[in-house]
């Protein structure tokens, strides 16, 4: 019998590899590689089948087998319809490693393969069941998983003993990498090795870490922290001057991290306060100290950490002060924290007793799954195991039969299995239509999931407005700066249970589920959903439930007058309070009377009604001061309204008329807070009620967005000023829910209050600014004073240096010749205007191509005088004649231009260009990209001029003007010559650039015939190119320059996945692993 020997030792009998797949599949990538090819090369094996079988609920014959294609390991699913073709494609093996559950054989098959019954596995292939899952066994199975873990920390342990020998520091830095790539990795490797040394050897090592520190700034081994809290000031001060010599990185980012240094120095003194933060990191099982130095006001301004392999030494050097720690993922029972000192923020271990069990059998994302949780005696989980199966029969194997309360209603063919008499089916989830051909009782549908009565004007209402809530609005597209806002109400779930005729509870499931994936639109931002979702309670937590499971983005929910149809013998506040415990987590938010705000830090913050009315006008201004977004809510109730009302019992008896009424007038005042304080920020406001149910008020305000429901007369209007959507009212007679959009602006005016003038402002108020109008920003110069002009809305900025006067453009300088701020102040107008004048028509234009791309699925983002598709793809548009240039970038300056925006897509963009010619054989349809009759061509034209991005760089700064009221570069020449045309002297008037720019040209030299950019020819080319730089790394998977490329190095078997560029350029074609 042969024998592959194989690197480590690992052996494989290949004559025997059929009975060992386990044991193949768990070898790592590179071992496989070298099998298949050992295989291939000595005995004429180019594949290596693993599992086989029939797949009971497909009706098919199945082979899964790894297979070397173009030097990658490939794993594949052959399907075979035939059991001949299955039975010759095996060569005959049907025994091993093969399952055929469910599969009756004829006796044709078995006496034309002479099939031997008794050996042919009708079971399954996991031997594993329930009962090995007890709370002990989970347990022990997770404290073993960590056994490499804590090996690697011994081992570290050991190296650091040895380094303390160690008086050199390159000689250290080649013990940390040598052993790191020799054990399993953990992200913060290095950095807990020079943690512990630093603290170890001290003023003997300063000199050479800070020569590391600036000779390697990339690493992020030593941090600038370390250096000054570790060595002191003067050390950092001389960490700063040869930091500022290296090479390494750009200017800009050099000057924006010394900027970082400078930063956190300026705050540094010698009695430096700061508070300990302490953890414990159960995936690295190691104790991490964070140490946060604050100033005087407690905000923290530089972070320290120290890292420790037992508790005990992490105590010592804490001196037993644990009141800021986090301990949750510590599983232990055996230390007694009364002992040290604790306070509010302090978070101990959890209590691992188990006391409540849980079980969760369900098929999704084509996995069968099994979840296991224990929980403790405050319902805290203490561990959870899934178990996954990609065949029924394993699923069904180790479940020992019983799929009771199994949720299997995405699972298709469950009805093919036919030997159902040893199959435990209670209470399991399949719709009806599948209990009925399985033979199987299931719970019919509960009555009170069916409409109970409902409002005959209302059901009129939707027949008059019918044509506006199916109207879409395709040819409108998210802007730069904007929010996608997705928005529904009235959905009543049980006119829709009863629309889709559902006869049992999977079924109402099965169309929750749809409606919830219906309504989760992947493109919006945040989805609003406005009331009447559900008459009962039961049936709006199962809504609930799924849309919690299935939210990516944040979503808001206002209550119905039919919410509260269930509960009608409580109070309002008691109703409010049960839907909020019910709907309330990280993602999904209940809108009653309160307010959110979207804030810089990307978060949603809420005013609770109790704030809201205790907080003055001003508070509420300085609260939200720097929000994105704000919504505010409720149901608003109808008290305005004296025709269709609580007296109407539109919400039973849950609230009396006189009630109503008391409730719609503390929205109002609410309202009239929110108005007085916000009409000028991007607000939201979202009810049930439309707007005259509860408003006293006969005008809405001017760019407030109105969101609302109730009556089922779909209605919108926008035109920019007056904004309200109220078309997609679901209501009684539709069958399916669908989702709309609108778009409101993402920005905010850090100024908005300020009256037109001239003012001195701070660094900090500058930066503000800038990030409420969404601008990255780069601003690393010590200036005192920043000078702002303010105009009708518009902005410059100004600041001095070396007594010099000079405009701000975001983070840099341009000139002023000699201009004096009340010589620009007074010339604001006149500028506007000219700009206006001469580019606002071309960046209108820019939008529609923007449009259009977006409209073919791409980008479409508008940066200067480009506008993208993808990451590389990009279309140039000419300021000078509007003409279109379709091009691919590898960098700034290696381009290939094609003949046609058909082109570049159909070799470039392939699942674009799919779109683009669904358009093209549309007659339906237009899009104005589209140039018919005209032929693709695979010629491109290489470019290495930068020239296109002078232009485009002038327009872009123009473009904030535009975008953003933001002047950040001036032509006099502008303001004498006021006109309508955009030429070449317009582009080269602006006095702060030393170049003139040019008309662009493009060099005729074709350097291809075949498609430059095409997928497998691109990939080739990379391939040889790499394999011509270093033979140590190869290509695994590759998909164009613009997508991360998954490498491998034969070194060390690392592999990661990065863009080619950043594995030129930061890696410089080295392994990060082994940097070899």
């Amino acid at each position: 019998m042969e024998i592959l020997n194989l690197k480590n030792d690992n052996q494989i009998l290949l004559d025997d590899l059929n009975n060992n797949v386990n044991s193949f599949i768990e070898l790592p990538y590179s071992e496989k590689i070298e099998i298949l090819k050992k295989a291939n090369q000595t005995y004429g094996i180019n594949k290596i089948i693993t599992f086989k079988g029939f797949d009971i609920l497909k009706k098919l014959f199945f082979v899964f087998e790894y297979k070397i294609l173009d030097e990658n390991l490939n794993y594949d699913k052959i399907e075979f319809v035939y059991f001949d073709e299955f039975y010759k494609y095996v060569n005959g093996n049907i025994y091993e490693n093969t399952c055929f559950f469910g599969y009756t054989f004829s006796n044709k098959e078995i006496n034309s393969y002479k099939i031997n019954l008794n050996k042919i596995n009708f079971s399954s292939f996991t031997k594993d069941t329930i009962d090995n899952y007890s709370f002990d066994s989970v347990m022990n199975q997770k404290k073993d998983s960590y056994l490499d873990v804590n090996k690697f920390n011994n081992d570290l342990i050991q190296l650091i003993c040895e380094c303390d020998k160690i008086k050199l520091f390159k000689k250290l830095i080649r013990k940390i990498n040598e052993f790191v790539d020799n054990n399993t990795d953990y992200s913060f490797k290095h950095n807990v090795f020079f943690s512990t040394i630093l603290a170890k050897k001290g003023d003997s090592i300063k000199e050479d870490v800070i020569d590391y520190f600036c000779s390697n700034p990339s690493d992020d081994i030593i941090r600038f922290e370390d250096i000054l809290f570790t060595y002191g000031k003067e050390s950092a001060i001389k960490a700063i001057e040869n930091y500022n010599k290296t090479n390494y990185y750009a200017k800009s980012t050099k000057l924006k991290k010394v900027g970082e240094f400078k930063r956190i120095l300026s705050k540094y003194n010698d009695n430096n306060k700061y508070v300990d933060f302490s953890s414990f990191k159960e995936k690295t099982q190691i104790y991490l100290v964070s140490r946060n130095y604050i100033q005087e006001d407690c905000t923290s301004y530089a972070i320290q950490s120290f890292y420790f392999f037992n508790f005990n030494d992490l105590i010592k050097f804490v001196k037993g002060d644990l009141s800021c720690c986090d301990f949750s993922q510590l599983l232990v029972d055996n230390i007694n924290f009364k002992n040290y000192k604790l306070g509010k923020y302090s978070k101990l271990p959890i209590d691992i007793k188990p006391i409540k069990y849980e079980i969760i059998k369900k098929y999704e994302n084509d996995k069968f799954q099994i979840i296991l949780r224990w929980f403790n005696k405050d319902n805290v989980l203490i561990i959870d195991k899934n178990i996954k199966f990609d065949f029924f029969f394993d699923f069904l194997y180790f479940l020992k039969n019983d799929l009771s309360n199994s949720d299997l209603l995405n699972c298709e063919g469950i009805e093919n299995i036919k030997n159902i008499s040893n199959i435990n089916f209670n209470e399991i989830k399949v719709s009806s239509d599948i209990a009925n051909k399985l033979g199987i009782e299931t719970k019919k549908i509960d009555d009170k999931f069916l409409p109970s009565n409902f409002f005959e004007n209302i059901t009129k209402n939707e027949l008059i407005s019918f044509n506006t809530y199916i109207e879409k609005r395709d040819n409108i597209f998210k802007k730069e700066n904007e929010f996608n806002i997705s928005y529904v109400s009235d959905i009543h779930l049980e006119h829709r249970i009863q629309k889709n005729e559902c006869k049992n509870n999977g079924d109402v499931q099965a169309l929750l589920k749809r409606i919830v994936d219906n309504i989760i639109n992947q493109d919006s931002d945040l989805t609003l959903i406005c009331g009447d979702t559900a008459n009962t309670v039961e049936l709006f937590n199962m809504f609930v439930c799924f849309l919690k499971e299935r939210v990516n983005k944040n979503a808001f929910i206002t209550l119905g007058n039919h919410e509260l149809w269930d509960l009608d013998e409580l109070k309002i506040n008691d109703i409010i309070s049960i839907y909020k415990s019910i709907i309330n987590s990280d993602k999904i938010k209940l809108v009653h009377n309160n307010l959110f705000y979207y804030d810089e830090f990307s978060s949603f913050k809420e005013i609770t009604e109790y704030e809201l009315q205790n907080m003055s006008i001003d508070k509420l201004i300085e609260t939200t001061k720097n929000a994105e977004l704000i919504i505010f809510g409720g149901i608003g109730f109808a008290g305005k309204n004296n025709d269709f009302n609580a007296n109407s019992l539109i919400y039973k008896f849950a609230i009396n008329r006189e009630e109503e009424i008391n409730e719609s007038e503390k929205f109002y005042n609410l309202y009239k807070k929110v108005k007085s304080a916000l009409f000028d920020k991007n607000v939201i406001i979202m009810t049930h009620m439309p707007f005259t149910d509860w408003s006293n008020d006969e005008e809405y305000v001017n760019k407030f967005v109105y969101v609302s429901g109730h009556n089922h007369r779909n209605f919108y209007y926008d035109d920019g000023i007056k904004r309200i959507y109220a078309d997609n009212q679901i209501g009684y007679i539709t069958k399916n829910v669908g989702i709309k959009n609108f778009f409101i602006n993402s920005c905010y005016d850090w100024f908005s209050r300020y009256e037109d003038g001239v003012y001195e402002i701070s660094k900090n108020d500058y930066i503000k600014f800038n990030s409420g109008k969404n601008i990255q920003l780069d601003f690393n110069r010590d200036l005192g004073s920043i000078t702002m002009l303010k105009k009708h809305s518009y902005y410059m900025f100004f600041a001095l240096v070396n007594n010099r006067l000079y405009l701000l453009d975001g983070g840099k300088i341009r000139k002023t010749n000699g201009h004096d701020i009340k010589y620009f102040y007074e010339n604001m107008d006149k500028y506007i205007e000219s700009i206006n004048n001469n580019f606002l028509n071309f960046y209108n234009y820019e939008e529609l191509v923007s449009n259009e791309i977006k409209r073919i699925g791409g980008s479409g983002k508008i940066h200067g005088c480009i506008v993208d598709i993808d990451f590389s793809d990009h279309i140039y548009v000419n300021p000078l004649d509007k003409s279109l240039t379709p091009y691919f970038a590898e960098s700034i300056d290696s381009k290939h231009v094609y003949k046609n925006i058909s082109s570049l897509l159909e070799y470039n963009c392939p699942e674009i260009f799919e779109k683009y010619k669904a358009i093209l054989n549309d007659k339906n349809q237009t899009n104005n990209l589209i140039i018919y009759n005209n032929k693709n061509s695979n010629e491109t034209i290489f470019v290495s001029s930068t020239e296109i991005y002078k232009n485009s760089n002038i327009m872009k700064t123009i473009q904030y003007l535009i975008v953003n009221n933001i002047i950040r570069i001036w032509s006099d020449d502008l303001i004498s010559k006021r006109n309508n045309k955009l030429t070449l002297k317009n582009l080269n008037s602006f006095d702060n650039y030393d170049e003139e720019v040019e008309n662009i040209k493009i060099e005729s030299k074709y350097i291809s015939k075949t498609p430059i950019v095409n997928q497998q020819n691109t990939k080739d080319t990379y391939i040889n190119k790499i394999s011509k730089i270093t033979s140590n790394i190869e290509i695994i998977d590759y998909i164009n320059s613009s997508k991360p490329v998954e490498y491998r190095c034969k070194i060390c078997g690392n592999i990661w996945k990065e863009r080619p560029d950043h594995f030129k350029d930061r890696h410089k074609y080295k392994c990060p692993k082994c940097d070899k």
